[in-house]
């Protein structure tokens, strides 16, 4: 960002979720079709066609290097791994390994599959209860914590990291993920993490994949584009009066004239700010 427009007062209107000041350009493309173009929002909102915003695109990164038996290792370490660890005389934790705690025979068939395709040696037990713990101590001076778990994950967290993946990797990571802590028939992922939920929906939308973030869930959609409503009472006008401006806008340039956002748990792509700016 090499400008941003002070916040100010000004009329919005809202067409299918999207809300801009109708001098605010935007990315769109007409019947769903390329090449993409910039247009300013008043233009759109009375074009009379059928108008498709973009709500994500490609990255194009080179990728991180692991396998993708790695990255599936990591996406299941964050969903239901448990560091296990002993306390040091000054409090700290001296980890020696991590464990897997499930009940579902299919996680539990995942797991052990992950686990051999990376080639790492685990114990199986079975509980009292009747759930099952698979562990991966360390071994031959390697850490599985500080020296594998960690170097992809922050306190068993996703970092930021991932948004260098390549496309590829992208999907073997959401499709992991929905195994995980999702619902594949839903397309649905689930976290209590803010930051996980942020860099799952920033991947997606980096990665060609559509994706819309509401409280707790990230749902992932195939088609990434939101169509703008041609009727005349499509769009609102978010002012509850016709004289003085009653929304709070603000926005930024950057060099390459869009750039990514999200606005009330969409992602789109979009223009920079209108105006002198």
């Amino acid at each position: 960002v090499y400008d941003k427009v002070p916040i100010r007062q000004q009329d919005t209107y809202t067409n299918n979720g999207w809300t801009a000041t109708k001098d605010h350009r935007m990315v769109y493309s007409v019947q769903n079709r390329t090449p993409y173009r910039i247009d300013y929002y008043k233009h759109l909102l009375s074009s009379g066609n059928q108008i498709y915003i973009p709500t994500a695109g490609y990255a194009d990164e080179p990728g991180i290097m692991i396998t993708d038996d790695m990255l599936r290792f990591f996406v299941a370490v964050q969903a239901d791994g448990h560091y296990m660890y002993d306390r040091r005389e000054d409090g700290s934790k001296s980890y020696y390994g991590v464990e897997f705690h499930l009940r579902k025979e299919r996680k539990i068939e995942r797991i052990k599959d992950i686990l051999d395709a990376c080639g790492f040696e685990w114990t199986e037990r079975v509980k009292g209860d009747g759930s099952t713990s698979i562990r991966v101590y360390n071994s031959h001076d390697v850490n599985i914590v500080t020296d594998i778990c960690e170097d992809f994950l922050c306190n068993k967290n996703f970092t930021w990291e991932l948004l260098n993946m390549s496309e590829d990797q992208a999907h073997v990571f959401i499709d992991e993920l929905l195994l995980w802590d999702g619902c594949e028939a839903a397309s649905l992922y689930t976290s209590s993490c803010k930051e996980n939920l942020d860099i799952v929906s920033a991947v997606a939308a980096l990665n060609g994949i559509g994706s819309r973030l509401t409280g707790s869930n990230v749902s992932f959609s195939g088609r990434p584009y939101i169509s703008l409503g041609k009727e005349n009472d499509s769009t609102r006008r978010n002012s509850k009066q016709h004289n003085g401006h009653k929304t709070e806008v603000t926005c930024v340039s950057v060099k390459t004239g869009v750039f990514l956002m999200r606005q009330n748990g969409k992602t789109f792509i979009t223009g920079n700010c209108p105006g002198d700016w």
